[in-house]
């Protein structure tokens, strides 16, 4: 029952706290609320920040779905 309070208000108060957010550098304000109650949350390194953030050139997603359909569809 305590724990069930305690995640029901952190996730109330983050969702009241959501809500009221302008701009990406208010989302500081969730994560100090998050590490307060002891969620550090996923560890990033500069190299998967980049590859998550990569802009493939145009086309190339179009064609390898393509190809994937494709092999997929093979019988």
């Amino acid at each position: 029952d305590m724990l069930d309070r305690k995640v029901s208000g952190l996730f109330n108060a983050v969702q009241e706290t959501f809500k009221s957010i302008k701009n990406p550098d208010d989302l500081e304000k969730i994560n100090g609320m998050l590490r307060d109650a002891g969620y550090e949350g996923a560890t990033y390194s500069a190299l998967s920040h980049a590859a998550a953030n990569h802009k493939a050139p145009k086309g190339v997603l179009t064609a390898f779905v393509a190809k994937a359909n494709a092999i997929l569809s093979w019988p």
